[in-house]
Order: C-alpha cells, then sequence, then structure tokens
C-alpha cells in the first residue's frame, strides 16, 4: 500500500503503534500551505520506472503495459494533487502536463515542496498524481479540509491542537459555533484479492445462468 503521514507519525505507524488511516490534514481559510513532500517508497524486488509509461509506448520495456495491463510497470516516483486549492499549476500541482517545464512528482529518498493557498472553506482532496494508474489502487489519497478563518482544530480526547486526523473537534471563540467534525475518505479502483487465489488481484464476472424458458417452448440450439 501507499499511505501519505506525517513524518513524526511515521515510526509508529510502521510500527504498529498507531493505526493507519487516510492523512486529514486541515488549514483555515486564507492560510498559505507549504507542505514538503518525501517519498519513502521501498522499490527493492520490484519492476518499477522513473515515470509513468503510456500505453502508446510499445517498445522493448513496454510491451508488457500494452498487451497486459494488469501487469503494466509501475512508476516509483509520487506526488500530491491538491483540488479546490489555489496555486501556480506550473510548479505546485503535483501532475507532469503539456509542457509544464518543472517535474512535480518525487523519486525515492527525495523531497518536493507544494505551497497552496486556501481561498475558500470546505474539503479539498489530496491525489497521488505519480503514477495514477499504477498507484490509485494501493491508496495514496488524504484531504485538507479548510475551516473558517477563526476555527481551531483539536483532539477529541485532550482539546489539544492536532496537525491531522479523521475526526476534531473544531472550536470558535463563539463556542455555540463548534462543533466535531467527522473526513469520511472514499476509494476507488482498489483491487480485490480472491481467497482462492490471492496471485489473481481482480475478480472477473461470473457467467449468468441462463433464462428458464416459458412452458411448451424449445430451448435454442446450435443445430
Amino acid at each position: 500500500g501507499i499511505f501519505f503521514v506525517l513524518e513524526e507519525d511515521a515510526e509508529a505507524i510502521i510500527n504498529g503503534q498507531k493505526p493507519i488511516e487516510p492523512l486529514v490534514l486541515r488549514a483555515n481559510i486564507g492560510d498559505c500551505v507549504v507542505l514538503e513532500l518525501k517519498n519513502n517508497l521501498n522499490s527493492t524486488g520490484i519492476v518499477v520506472y522513473d515515470h509513468p509509461l503510456q500505453p502508446g509506448e510499445c517498445n522493448e520495456h513496454v510491451v508488457v503495459a500494452c498487451l497486459d495491463p494488469q501487469n503494466r510497470p509501475t512508476s516509483k516516483r509520487v506526488s500530491l494533487h491538491a483540488d479546490n486549492l489555489f496555486y501556480d499549476v506550473g510548479a505546485f500541482d503535483g501532475t507532469n502536463m503539456g509542457f509544464n517545464p518543472v517535474d512535480q512528482t518525487v523519486g525515492p529518498g527525495d523531497t518536493i515542496r507544494y505551497e497552496w493557498q486556501a481561498v475558500k472553506t470546505g474539503t479539498n482532496v489530496l491525489t497521488d498524481m505519480g503514477d495514477i494508474r499504477g498507484h490509485r489502487h494501493h491508496g495514496g489519497y488524504g484531504m485538507l479540509i479548510v475551516e473558517p478563518a477563526d476555527a481551531k482544530y483539536l483532539d477529541i480526547d485532550t482539546q489539544q491542537p492536532i496537525k491531522s486526523g479523521a475526526v476534531a473537534d473544531i472550536v470558535f471563540p463563539d463556542y455555540k459555533k463548534n462543533f466535531r467534525e467527522f473526513a469520511l475518505t472514499l476509494g476507488t479502483s482498489h483491487y480485490i484479492i480472491t481467497t482462492e487465489d490471492p496471485d489473481l488481484c481482480i475478480i472477473g464476472a461470473e457467467e449468468e445462468p441462463e433464462a428458464p424458458h416459458p412452458p411448451g417452448e424449445e430451448a435454442p440450439s446450435d443445430k
């Protein structure tokens, strides 16, 4: 799997001392959000490529990508793309599109910086666009919630400020506006592992049984 986590939480999550959940960040409207993403993917033992390979690039490297999409080579680069935030798309969009001059993804062991402006309240999805086809079924998503300018976000048990978390108490100088926030993240395109064949990642559709024929009518045949 691929998960975005705060650097300070990484060791506890790896050791099983803290549960894994999609990263939920918060900011206040008007904030400039500066985020540094470090790629800690371990590519040992798997076939990886520097950048995602396109199915149209059929050559000795990507015949498998053209003829066998399920075993398509995976890129080892990751990124963070944010929806509904204001930023320079030529530098901080998290995607390598068209003729944008800057590589907005990052390889293993390296760090990249993103700068976003929170211009309106609401939920903003965070997506790994380093290899959208090769990574999306492994996770690599989260959200950044923009709260009102005077809001603070607190741990529901300790009532201390938090940096991330799916559940938080959102409090205001006017306590009547306080509420508890639950962030629900849904992921699509996840592969399903079968218990009968763990190596089979995608369950195919089963054949539908033939519909019964009305009494007195012969069933169609190949004769």
